[in-house]
C-alpha cells in the first residue's frame, strides 16, 4: 500500500518532468525517468533523515554570576571545546578536551594551565549538571556560542 502511494507520487512527478512518448521507446524513457527520480528522492530522504541531532549538539552556557564558560561538543568525535571568558586582561581562553557520553551519563576533561580538570554528570534535556572530584557542581543550559 505504501509502495503504491510512493509509485503514484513518482508517476505524478515524472509526468511533470517531461513529455510522454509513444511506442516502445515510451516504456524505456519512462523507466529511466522513474529510476532517476526514485534515486533522487531516496538520496534526498537519506540526506535529511541522517541529520538526527546529537543530544550535546550546539553550545552549552554555564549558569554563573561571573563570566560563563561555553562548552561546544563535537558530535563526530570525542572532542569538546571550552571557551572560558573572564581572564584578568579581559580576554578569554580556548581550551580543548575530551568527553564520553553513555546514555545520559557524561564525563568531560580538559587541561587548564597545566592542571587537568575532570567532571562527571548527567544530561537532562536542555540542562547539564557536572560535578568535579571535590563535589563542586556546575550547571549548563543548552544554547550559547563561543563567539
Amino acid at each position: 500500500m505504501l509502495w503504491q502511494a510512493w509509485r503514484r507520487g513518482l508517476t505524478a512527478i515524472a509526468a511533470l518532468a517531461g513529455p510522454a512518448r509513444v511506442g516502445k521507446a515510451a516504456g524505456a524513457h519512462y523507466g529511466a525517468r522513474m529510476k532517476f527520480l526514485t534515486a533522487l528522492l531516496l538520496f534526498v530522504f537519506a540526506a535529511t533523515s541522517s541529520c538526527s541531532k546529537h543530544p550535546l549538539d550546539g553550545g552549552w552556557t554555564e549558569h554563573t554570576q561571573g563570566a560563563p564558560r561555553v562548552l561546544e561538543f563535537d558530535a563526530a568525535s570525542d572532542k569538546v571545546f571550552v571557551h572560558a571568558h573572564g581572564r584578568t586582561d579581559g580576554g578569554s581562553e580556548h581550551l580543548n578536551g575530551t568527553y564520553t557520553l553513555t546514555g545520559t551519563e557524561l564525563s568531560v576533561a580538559w587541561e587548564d594551565g597545566g592542571k587537568k580538570l575532570s567532571f562527571t554528570g548527567k544530561l537532562v534535556g536542555e540542562h547539564l549538571e557536572l560535578t568535579d572530584p571535590a563535589g563542586s557542581k556546575v550547571e549548563f543550559h543548552h544554547g550559547g556560542q563561543a563567539h
